[in-house]
This record gives C-alpha cells, structure tokens and sequence, in this order.
C-alpha cells in the first residue's frame, strides 16, 4: 500500500508575513501608480495636498508625453497657478515649449469658453501668453480665437473690429513724441499715468532700473 501523501502546510507566522507582503506590494503599486502621470492622476492631483507639486513637476519634465503635460498646464490653471504655467514653460527648450503649446491651444481654446467669467479669463489669459511659444502662422490663429471668444463673451458692447493681420510696416513717431515723459514731467497726464508706473518700476526691480 503506498504511503499516504501529505499537504505542507506553511507555520502562521509565515502566511501571516507573506500576506503582509503581498499587500505591501499592492501598496507600492499603487502609489507607484498614483505618482504616475496619467489623466486620470492628473484630474485627482488637483484635490491632493501634494497635487500642486506633482503637476509642475509633470509639465517640467521632458519623459512625460506633451499631451499629459498639456493637461498638467490646464490642471494648474484650474487651481489658480496660471502663472506658473507661464513660467515653467518659459524654462523650457524650445522643443518642448513648441509641442506642449500644440497640445494646449486646443484645451485652451475649450475651457476658455466656461460660463465663469474668472476662468473664461484665465484661460484668455493663457491662451494668450501661448502665443511667444508658437510660429507666427499659429500666432494669428490664436489671435483670432481671442477675440472670437471675447466677440461671443459679450466682454465689450460692440463687436471687436480689430483684425489679426501680418505687420506691413514700423513707423517711428513725430520727433515731438520721442522722450515725451522726460521732456514734459508736469504735463497732467504724465503726472498721473505714466510717473507712478515707472516710480513702481524703480521699486520693484531697482537692479534694473536705469531712470532712462
């Protein structure tokens, strides 16, 4: 008669641990994925304490595909952090300014169509500062986009009549006109216009300033 087979059966202590490590896995997996830049993370970074972060750090950098750091850039501009979309960008090479700003007219284009005149402006505002990342012929598009959007916001009572078209030609002013401020410091509209913007100026980048 042939020996009965017996089943091993690993000690508890040992099923206890490999449970515990099975979940620490599932664990790691699942803040490895998390971390991950996707639409779907990216959507839930915004609700999350370090969401701010990990949205920069997705539109800064050059492994992520430009669709997902378009949407990063979006998601920022959500959040109220329009300017450092701006300026990430602005750090960037040109490469990856061009493609992200492809992928982002379009999102722009979209949101900047919200029913919330705040961020109805914000993504004007965004949409706008895409221009200095994109060639001249997407330039004028923009351009045009712009102030379609404004025509269809009703922003001004009467129909936008400027047009988007190429420079013909630099013209300089009346010898009159050149170095007016200094030449003219009491006249009225010196005084209260222009005098306080360059006294802000002066302020607020004192290493540059120059006084001409």
């Amino acid at each position: 008669m042939a020996p009965k087979a017996t089943r091993y059966r690993a000690p508890v202590a040992a099923q206890a641990a490999g449970f515990a490590w099975l979940a620490l896995c599932s664990s790691i997996g699942l803040i490895t994925g998390c971390n991950k830049p996707s639409s779907d993370n990216i959507q839930l970074w915004k609700t999350t304490e370090k969401g701010p972060e990990r949205l920069h750090d997705a539109l800064a950098d050059h492994g992520v595909e430009p669709r997902l750091r378009a949407e990063a850039a979006v998601a920022l501009v959500d959040i109220g952090r329009a300017e450092e979309v701006d300026t990430t960008i602005q750090a960037l090479p040109p490469d990856d300014r061009e493609a992200i700003a492809k992928n982002l007219e379009p999102l722009c284009e979209v949101a900047m169509k919200d029913p919330s005149p705040d961020k109805a402006l914000a993504y004007r505002d965004a949409l706008y500062s895409l221009r200095q990342f994109v060639p001249p012929d997407e330039q004028k598009r923009i351009a045009e986009a712009y102030i379609a959007q404004l025509d269809q916001s009703k922003v001004f009572p009467r129909q936008i009549v400027t047009k988007a078209v190429p420079l013909q030609g630099f013209y300089p002013a009346e010898a009159y006109h050149q170095n007016y401020a200094a030449l003219h410091p009491n006249q009225p509209y010196i005084v209260f216009n222009d005098a306080p913007k360059v006294e802000h100026l002066r302020q607020e980048f004192p290493d540059l300033y120059t006084g001409k």
